[in-house]
């Protein structure tokens, strides 16, 4: 019976991604058009072309790109020898990453299933699923994750996010069509999404040591705490069908690598150590997170007392 039920929810989403796409419309093949050179012109290039002069100016773009590449592999080589190493592990050592050597196992891990699954699932996605399907897609996630952000704008006392988001939540659900609009946008009520890993940070919990999760990523301690919080907060978890938030889960995860598609390809196609890229940019982020809901959260009190 679990099974059908499950059948019937994945028909569901199928049906939903194939109506976003109905509605926006597939990218035509027409839309590239190849420029081809008239004969006349191209009879006047030919000869030219061939001479040694022309071959070297037609050469030298093509020289400085390969130089340029050159050069910027050369500097993140640099910098990677002047890394501080740890001679235990042979890793680049980070004072806040005791877990290393199980963390780089875990990213091993995950990144198998990014290669082997989520990629090329979202490839097909992204060929699919038109930009415009792909962004109504995205403004609905962020539609459901509304009641998480609520809640911890609550728990951060920041009374302008809480305002904002219970009427974002509560527009683009109604005239948003169930969040495929974002109407409250065009509004002038922005999003800023949030967490209890940021509340946790902004009333002073350390970070703790770095941790990467299994399938999800990068994290750390008061984070990852902070990600099994928000599941009570979280709507769709409480649904007595388990494929309800296991398919919402999927289709966030499309999303996001997506969203992220030639950033990450960019950090595992050219970086030295896609692990230690991934832990540094995680951490920067996070720290900036906190640090940008503390100004709003300041911002927002002082607006409200005055």
């Amino acid at each position: 019976m679990g099974f059908v039920k499950s059948r019937r929810y994945v028909g569901y989403l199928a049906s939903l991604l194939l109506i976003v796409t109905a509605t926006f419309g597939y990218a035509s093949a027409d839309d590239k058009q190849v420029v081809k050179p008239q004969p006349e012109v191209a009879a006047k290039i030919a000869p030219a072309a061939g001479t040694p002069a022309k071959k070297a100016e037609a050469a030298a773009p093509a020289k400085k790109a390969v130089a340029k590449k050159k050069a910027v592999k050369t500097a993140q080589q640099q910098a990677y020898d002047d890394a501080a190493f740890d001679d235990a592990t042979g890793y680049i050592a980070n004072d806040n990453d005791p877990w290393e050597p199980l963390n780089r196992a875990i990213f091993g891990f995950n990144r198998t299933v990014d290669t082997c699954l989520l990629r090329p699932v979202t490839s097909v996605y992204r060929f699919v699923v038109p930009a415009s399907g792909r962004e109504a897609v995205s403004n609905v996630l962020v539609n459901l994750y509304a009641p998480v952000t609520f809640a911890n704008s609550i728990l951060q006392v920041d009374p302008q996010n809480t305002f904002a988001t219970f009427w974002r939540f509560v527009i683009n659900t109604t005239f948003g069509i169930g969040g495929i609009f974002d109407v409250a946008s065009e509004a002038g009520l922005k999003n800023r999404t949030t967490d209890l890993g940021q509340t946790f940070g902004i009333w002073g919990a350390d970070e703790g040591p770095y941790f990467v999760i299994p399938v999800m990523g990068p994290s750390n301690v008061r984070d990852t705490f902070g990600v099994i919080g928000d599941i009570f907060f979280f709507p769709p978890n409480y649904s007595q069908e388990w494929a309800v938030p296991l398919a919402i889960g999927a289709t966030a995860a499309i999303d996001a690598r997506s969203r992220n598609m030639d950033l990450i390809d960019d950090v595992y196609r050219t970086s030295l150590d896609p692990y230690a890229t991934f832990r540094s940019g995680y951490m920067q982020k996070r720290a900036a997170d906190i640090k940008r809901a503390k100004a709003a959260r300041a911002q927002s009190q002082l607006k409200a007392i005055h």
